[in-house]
C-alpha cells in the first residue's frame, strides 16, 4: 500500500515514505495482510481543565487525547527517542478515503460500540480540513513539531539518497532515510496525526496516526481511546494500511 504514503505527503510527490514497526503497547486489529501485538497501555491523566482552544480550534481535551495516543504509539523496537511530528494535521482526503473503506465500515457496524462509532464520526467531521498543532502536548513526551517548509527538503534528500543507493541491498529501510536521521538525531520516525474525534459522552475518542521511518517502512492506524478514572488510555487500534 505504498500509494497511501504518496497520498499523505501529496506536497512531496517524489517521496516513497516509510513507517514504523509493530507497536507493543496496545491491542491491535489488523487490516487484511497485517499483524500486531498487545500490551496494556500506560495512559495519560485527563485532568480537569478549561476548554481553552488554540488558533486552529483544538481544545485542551484534544491535546490530552493526542498526548495519550502518542505516549503509547511508539515503534516496537524504538521505545525511546524523539518523535518528529508534522505540525499540520493529516490530509483530509487521506482521512476520508481510509476511514470510509468498505471493509472498515463493515467492521464498525459489526464490532464497535455506539460511543466508538460516535468518536470516529466526530473525527471525520473535524478533519474535513487540516489544522495546525500548537506546542501543547504533554511535557513528558519527547517530540518536535516541524513545518512542511522544513521537512520538504529533508524528505527530498531522503529520496535522492535512497535512489542513489537503490542497488545496495544490504542497506536497511531506516538507513535509506539517512538525511532525515541526520537532521533529527535520536528520532524514532516521522508522525502525522488527525484531530481527535470525541463521542457525545466525552468518554470515547479516536485518533488517526501515520508513522514513517524509512523507505517502504510505514503504517497508519486508527486508535480508539477510552477515559477511565480520569485518564485517557488506548483501548485498541486498527491498522488501516502498511507499506
Amino acid at each position: 500500500m505504498a500509494h497511501r504514503t504518496f497520498a499523505l505527503l501529496s506536497w512531496l510527490t517524489i517521496l516513497a515514505a516509510a513507517g514504523c514497526g509493530d507497536s507493543e503497547s496496545m491491542p491491535v486489529t489488523d487490516a487484511p495482510g497485517g499483524d500486531g501485538s498487545t500490551e496494556d497501555p500506560a495512559g495519560v491523566e485527563a485532568v480537569e481543565a478549561k476548554e481553552e482552544t488554540d488558533e486552529s480550534g483544538l481544545t485542551s481535551e484534544e491535546y490530552l487525547i493526542l498526548s495519550a495516543a502518542l505516549a503509547d504509539y511508539v515503534p516496537g523496537d524504538e521505545q525511546e527517542g524523539l518523535s518528529v511530528l508534522e505540525e499540520d494535521t493529516m490530509d483530509p482526503e487521506l482521512v476520508e478515503s481510509d476511514l470510509t473503506e468498505e471493509w472498515f465500515e463493515g467492521l464498525r457496524r459489526e464490532e464497535y460500540s455506539e460511543s466508538e462509532n460516535g468518536a470516529i464520526d466526530d473525527l471525520l467531521e473535524k478533519n474535513k480540513q487540516s489544522a495546525r498543532l500548537s506546542d501543547r502536548l504533554d511535557e513528558g513526551l519527547s517530540y518536535q513539531l516541524v513545518s512542511r517548509e522544513k521537512i520538504d527538503p529533508i524528505l527530498a534528500e531522503c529520496y535522492k539518497f535512497s535512489f542513489t543507493h537503490s542497488s545496495d541491498w544490504s542497506m536497511s529501510s531506516t538507513e535509506s532515510w539517512k538525511p532525515f536521521y541526520s537532521a533529527f538525531p535520536g528520532a524514532n520516525g516521522l508522525l502525522c496525526v488527525s484531530r481527535p474525534g470525541i463521542d457525545s459522552s466525552g468518554n470515547a475518542a479516536a485518533v488517526f496516526v501515520s508513522c514513517y521511518r524509512g523507505d517502504l517502512h510505514a503504517e497508519g492506524r486508527i486508535l480508539l481511546l477510552a477515559k477511565e478514572d480520569g485518564k485517557w488510555r488506548i483501548a485498541f487500534a486498527v491498522r488501516l494500511w502498511v507499506s
